[in-house]
């Protein structure tokens, strides 16, 4: 158990790519991320994490070589959970 210092078995792992456009002194980028966790036990009863869907969008604009504004907006879904 991860109480004891011991490890822990994997509690499921995720994937992403994310694209860069740059126009100075404008950085584009779009990020997609799918994540996928590992069945918990509880009281006897066998859950199942659902899915995870993200996509981000974004715009960092440089002010000067010290400052850069960011801004963007982000989309999620995450399926229920099963039994």
């Amino acid at each position: 158990p991860a109480s004891t210092g011991g490890w822990r078995s994997p509690a499921g792992g995720s994937l992403g790519a994310t694209w860069y456009r740059p126009l100075d002194p404008v950085v584009l980028s779009l990020a997609a991320r799918y994540r996928r966790d590992a069945p918990v036990v509880a009281d006897g009863v066998r859950r199942r994490p659902g899915e995870r869907l993200s996509a981000e969008a974004a715009v960092n604009f440089a002010v000067n070589d010290r400052v850069t504004l960011i801004g963007g907006f982000g989309l999620s879904r995450r399926e229920p959970d099963r039994i």
